[in-house]
């Protein structure tokens, strides 16, 4: 099932002896994009405290590995969803919006969409955008952008996030519609 990662935010984890934390944040791989880990929020169990939370332990796959946020494995492809929240994303003709959340398959863990907002569509009005994540081009941790191989048109009349309906719009993407003509850039 599809899920908007922002909308897991602050669920609370439970273990075998009572809750343990929350979710608090997720650090996911920019090369393959997948969901690598849960950050808990241990709350007042241990205050300023910050967990790593295996996604497979969840879904019932392997034993919850959890170390602590100090202590985690180095990964130059490991980022934040906090953290690359409001990057710029920008089409081939310029900015299109900004990086909202990502939509995950909650069953294999796979990041499936960014999503992006956007006035372009209705000015005044926020528009959330999926995009399939092998339309990012590059993204320049630096500057706070990512670089799409798509037009902004492209972008623009593709699906909206309607995360109230997300276990509908995982059937209903348009098939041939960026998705496949957005492969990165060599």
């Amino acid at each position: 099932m599809l899920q908007g990662a922002s909308a897991v935010l602050g669920y609370a984890i439970e273990a075998s002896d009572g809750r343990i934390g929350s979710v608090g944040d997720f650090l996911f791989d920019d090369a393959d994009w997948t969901i690598r880990w849960l950050v808990l929020d241990l709350g007042t169990w241990l205050p300023g405290r910050k967990l790593l939370l295996h996604p497979e332990s969840i879904t019932g796959g392997a034993s919850p590995v959890l170390p602590a946020i100090d202590d985690a494995p180095g990964d130059a492809h490991l980022r934040s969803l906090a953290a690359v929240k409001g990057y710029a994303i920008h089409a081939d003709q310029g900015e299109v919006g900004f990086f909202a959340d990502i939509v995950v398959d909650s069953a294999t863990w796979l990041l499936r969409y960014l999503v992006v907002g956007t006035t372009l569509q209705a000015p005044g009005e926020l528009v959330l955008l999926l995009l399939a994540p092998a339309s990012v081009r590059d993204i320049s941790w630096a500057d706070r952008q990512i670089h799409i191989a798509a037009s902004r048109e492209g972008l623009l009349t593709g699906p909206a996030w309607v995360p109230a309906k997300a276990a509908e719009q995982d059937h209903q993407w348009p098939q041939g519609h960026y998705r496949q003509a957005a492969a990165p850039a060599e």
